[in-house]
């Protein structure tokens, strides 16, 4: 008996467009794509996307004009050119927004024959613009004139050695989402203009070359949605947080470090991707929310309600890929983020900070699993925190003094004993609370981890969501 089994294949024609703002032209390069790969990871905050080109991929093409073809696409690709990327050029949604890296040509010969392809490596647009930009202090160029005329205001204000104090306040003695708002809005590198316009109706002819009238845009994304109506900058924090690191005024580094350094890094995470706004332009997304450490039916030790806004597994939206798709998987377990020691600390505080004594003698105690430690041997996971949870405090007092009964302030942050009715109101509570969601994840390795390689467009809106 012959079953016969019937089969889909996609046929996708890819679309790559070139921007050079410099020489005001717009440059369609699909015809030349041999293949396109982008990667993408949420702990690695520059996706990347490598194309090969191949001026001849019909064989009909002489080795002159292969010679002369990439020639032209050398002349065309230049460095920090922006290029967006469509897998498939009938799809609303852009895969890729960035910047070309590296251009180099690749020769092989094999069995008698020369290949011949140019291969471009890019970088996600935003990210890499935040990581490449770097902030010094430098008095001298804070209150240079001939800097400032050429840099601009926004570049020489960052030279200064305290940034951001606007009638006695700063943005860095707030929430988070307050403190990277203001360093998005007022960077040098989110204010540089990219002087293109792009066209909705490029690639549907890949031999054009079309020039196109140039207005200044930038790339930042600001208060726009996407095609779906999701913010392009979707933020969410823990609720009550407050930053409690004055030396944020003072930083010096790369831009995308400093908005690293207003969150708990152990506790957020912070990625990007490329969507396409209403009108068909592409943008970067940036996505920072907590970690989903949790599982609904989980009930941990510690009195949770210290901390609200926590994100469970469950809670993320899903996207199903059919597994007859899959390339490529490699899953599986491993001890390498294992931990069986915890401690979570403040960076700055008055009553456990992690360099003073308290900190150091047992007022923030750990906890500890010891049959992983005889098993895997000791392995530690000490959390510093620089953010300073007030809102119940803060609630708790207000509510005294409207009583008529206020308690010290300095009695309020003290603990009032792990476990008990009150600790959450406390700020050891809220380090004891931030503990057991490190011990979610980190202390038993039955997660599965790994990569799966997907061909075409399948799962590339996957990136942050439940697979």
């Amino acid at each position: 008996m012959i079953e016969e089994k019937k089969c889909n294949i996609a046929h996708l024609v890819p679309e790559v467009i070139l921007y050079n703002p410099s020489d005001v032209f717009i440059h369609n390069i699909s015809e030349f794509i041999q293949s396109i790969e982008i990667i993408k990871a949420v702990d690695t905050p520059v996706s990347t996307a490598v194309i090969k080109l191949n001026p001849a991929r019909d064989g009909a093409l002489s080795n002159v004009t292969t010679s002369q073809t990439i020639n032209l696409l050398k002349k065309w690709l230049k460095l920090n050119s922006i290029i967006s990327i469509k897998i498939d050029n009938r799809s609303k949604k852009h895969n890729f927004l960035g910047r070309v890296d590296h251009v180099y040509e690749s020769t092989t010969a094999n069995n008698g024959s020369t290949s011949r392809s140019l291969v471009v490596n890019c970088s996600l647009l935003l990210p890499k613009l935040l990581l490449r930009d770097n902030i010094i202090n430098s008095p001298f160029l804070y209150t240079n004139k001939k800097v400032k005329d050429v840099l601009g205001p926004r570049r020489t204000e960052f030279f200064g050695w305290m940034r951001g104090a606007v009638n006695g306040k700063s943005p860095f003695a707030g929430t988070p989402e307050e403190a990277i708002k203001w360093i998005l809005d007022n960077c040098p590198a989110t204010n540089a203009d990219i002087g293109l316009n792009f066209n909705k109706n490029i690639g549907r002819n890949p031999s054009d070359i079309l020039t196109n009238p140039f207005t200044p845009k930038s790339f930042f994304p600001g208060d726009k949605k996407d095609y779906k109506g999701s913010p392009l900058l979707d933020f969410k924090f823990l609720k009550g947080e407050f930053l409690f690191n004055p030396q944020l005024a003072t930083y010096a580094g790369t831009i995308l470090n400093y908005i690293y350094a207003c969150l708990d890094q152990a506790y957020y995470e912070l990625f990007f991707d490329t969507t396409t706004v209403e009108d068909g332009l592409p943008y970067n997304t940036m996505v920072i929310r907590p970690k989903p450490f949790s599982f609904k039916n989980y009930s941990p030790q510690a009195d949770m309600g210290a901390v609200n806004g926590w994100i469970n597994f469950e809670d993320l939206e899903q996207i199903t890929v059919n597994s007859s798709m899959r390339i490529q998987e490699d899953l599986g377990i491993n001890d390498f983020e294992l931990k069986n020691f915890f401690q979570v600390n403040f960076v700055n505080s008055l009553i456990a900070s992690a360099s003073n004594y308290l900190g150091k003698f047992g007022l923030q105690y750990p906890v500890i699993n010891l049959a992983s430690i005889k098993k895997f041997g000791l392995r530690d996971l000490t959390v510093t925190s620089t953010m300073i949870n007030l809102e119940k405090i803060i609630k708790k007092f207000n509510d005294q003094m409207e009583a008529g009964t206020p308690e010290n302030i300095d009695h309020l942050t003290q603990s009032e004993g792990y476990g008990e009715a009150g600790a959450s109101s406390t700020l050891l509570g809220y380090l004891l609370a931030k503990r057991e969601k490190i011990v979610e994840w980190y202390a038993f390795p039955y997660f599965e981890s790994g990569q799966i390689t997907l061909p075409g467009h399948a799962g590339f809106d996957a990136l942050g969501k439940r697979l």
